[in-house]
């Protein structure tokens, strides 16, 4: 083990969160790997002595759910977060419905915006410092046809990443 430090990887039960999890392991970290679905975390890490947290990132209620099942396993806050959590819509703008666009939102500004405030709440209560990384996507810097709605969502989050860092959170 590198330190007694632990991450938590939010989307943990998808592609990216299972390749940063083998590489942080294999690096010493502890890991809460947390995702939606109880089944797919259970099956991406079927021997893991780590925390699995089952929550929904994209809701206040459940980024709260998910920091409480972190310090209910380890006894503290995570000391970094990796938030992977995401989606893509690849449908044209006037096809995107409703519906579409809010599932979008939530899955890649939503979850951001309440991880990160969970999470950062939690570090300020116990006055400790932490490092995060929230993933984002080329989406939302340059024009890729038919991500209108990631688009929207990843440049929010890279918006929301900077005020944060910039208040100190």
């Amino acid at each position: 083990m590198v330190n007694d430090r632990y991450v938590l990887i939010t989307g943990a039960s998808g592609g990216l969160g299972r390749s940063l999890a083998r590489l942080l392991e294999q690096e010493g970290w502890w890991l809460a790997l947390a995702g939606r679905d109880a089944d797919r975390l259970q099956q991406a890490y079927p021997d893991s002595d780590h925390a699995l947290v089952e929550g929904d990132a994209s809701t206040a209620e459940g980024a709260a759910q998910i920091m409480a099942r972190c310090r209910e396993h380890y006894g503290q806050p995570p000391d970094a977060l990796a938030h992977c959590v995401g989606s893509v819509l690849v449908t044209p703008l006037h096809r995107t419905t409703p519906e579409q666009y809010r599932a979008c939102m939530a899955a890649n500004l939503d979850s951001a915006f309440h991880t990160l405030a969970a999470w950062t709440g939690a570090l300020r209560q116990e006055r400790r410092p932490g490092a995060a990384v929230l993933v984002s996507s080329a989406a939302a810097r340059i024009g890729v046809p038919n991500h209108d709605a990631v688009a929207a969502a990843k440049a929010g989050l890279e918006g929301l990443v900077r005020a944060a860092a910039a208040t100190g959170a």
